[in-house]
């Protein structure tokens, strides 16, 4: 995923946190981020497994104002992540969170979602997601690379 935000040139970072654990600090890492890219929007990618109700939460802390892409993970109990994926498709009306899939290609769909989100909002973009799309058109999904790089949040994580 960010190998190919990377490759298009669109800044990301990683946060690590837990709605049901560091809302408080959660919370306050969403409002410094809406405070700080009121000009330049910001789009949410969020993973959770089993009840994964962070994407949900993050949608509430935004305010509909800016896009969550939401990924299932599995976890032990549910390793087919159905308990996830469920939490983030019955969204109520109004609180949209976008899910982009279920694991490793779930990461992959929402860089390309996002990439596809920013050149709706900038033709220039499109050619840059094109040429992009059509150099990893060769790659099996399984090759595609993911690096993780992490901030994390004060107290998050777990």
């Amino acid at each position: 995923m960010t190998d190919m935000l990377d490759a298009v040139g669109l800044y990301w970072e990683v946060w690590i946190a837990s709605s049901h654990r560091h809302l408080r600090e959660l919370t306050e890492a969403i409002n410094l981020n809406k405070r700080t890219s009121q000009a330049a929007k910001s789009i949410f990618v969020s993973a959770a497994s089993m009840s994964a109700a962070l994407p949900g939460v993050m949608e509430a802390i935004l305010e509909g104002g800016w896009p969550v892409i939401g990924i299932a993970l599995p976890s032990p109990e549910f390793p087919n992540a159905m308990d996830a994926l469920l939490s983030m498709v019955r969204m109520p009306g109004r609180m949209p969170v976008m899910c982009a899939g279920i694991g490793k290609s779930g990461f992959v769909n929402a860089a390309t979602i996002a990439c596809q989100l920013v050149a709706f909002a900038d033709s220039d973009f499109v050619g840059v997601l094109e040429r992009n799309q059509r150099d990893a058109s060769e790659e099996k999904p399984a090759k595609i690379p993911l690096r993780i790089s992490t901030r994390v949040i004060p107290g998050g994580g777990e």
